[in-house]
C-alpha cells in the first residue's frame, strides 16, 4: 500500500532481513530516508539471494484500529523505533533489538490520541510528534529506558509528519 510519503508498512507484515553469514556494519538509518540530508543512500552492495528472515514483528495493536499499520522505522545503536500509525486507537511507540525483535520497552499513548508519527532515534533519545487539535506535542524520550524527557506543544492541526529532524541537541519538525 502506498501513501502520500511513499511506503506505508503493514503491521501484520513487519520483516527484518539480514545477510544470511553475519550482520554487516551498516551505519544507523536515524531520520527520515536514513540521515538529515534525506538520500536514503545507503553505501553497500547487496545480494539478495544472501538473505534469510531472522525474525518477525507484528504491532499489538495490529487489530485494534481502523488502519493495521505502522510508520516508517529508523534504527540507531542496535534499536529500532517504531510506532502505529492509526486514527483515534490505541497507538504506541515501541524500541526493538535489532537483532531479536524483541521489545525493549513501550510507551503506550492515549487511545483518543488523534495521530502518532514516525520516530527518529538519535543520540540516545527517541523524538516523535502527536498530531490533532489540543493533542500536538514533541516528545521526546530516553531510548534506553523509554523515560519521558519532556513534551512540549507546537501550533499545527491534523496534520501528518515525517520523523523529526534531530541534530545536534535541535528537534526540528514542520509545524
Amino acid at each position: 500500500m502506498q501513501d502520500q510519503h511513499g511506503w506505508r508498512a503493514a503491521a501484520l507484515a513487519t520483516l527484518v532481513l539480514l545477510p544470511v553469514a553475519t550482520a554487516w556494519a551498516a551505519s544507523d538509518w536515524n531520520n527520515y530516508q536514513g540521515n538529515a540530508q534525506h538520500t536514503g543512500y545507503v553505501a553497500q552492495s547487496f545480494k539478495p539471494a544472501k538473505f534469510r528472515q531472522v525474525w518477525q514483528w507484528v504491532s499489538p495493536h495490529a487489530k485494534d484500529g481502523v488502519m493495521p499499520f505502522i510508520n516508517p522505522v529508523t534504527m540507531a545503536g542496535g534499536m529500532i523505533a517504531v510506532t502505529d500509525d492509526d486514527y483515534f486507537s490505541p497507538q504506541a511507540l515501541y524500541v526493538l533489538d535489532e537483532m531479536t525483535g524483541q521489545a525493549l520497552w513501550v510507551y503506550e499513548f492515549p487511545a483518543d490520541t488523534p495521530g502518532l508519527n514516525p520516530p527518529s532515534l538519535n543520540d540516545g533519545t527517541v523524538s516523535v510528534a502527536t498530531s490533532g487539535h489540543e493533542a500536538t506535542y514533541m516528545h521526546r524520550f530516553d531510548a534506553k529506558t523509554g523515560t519521558l524527557l519532556w513534551k512540549t506543544p507546537f501550533s499545527a492541526q491534523w496534520d501528518h509528519y515525517l520523523a523529526p529532524l534531530v541534530s545536534h541537541a535541535t528537534v526540528d519538525t514542520d509545524g
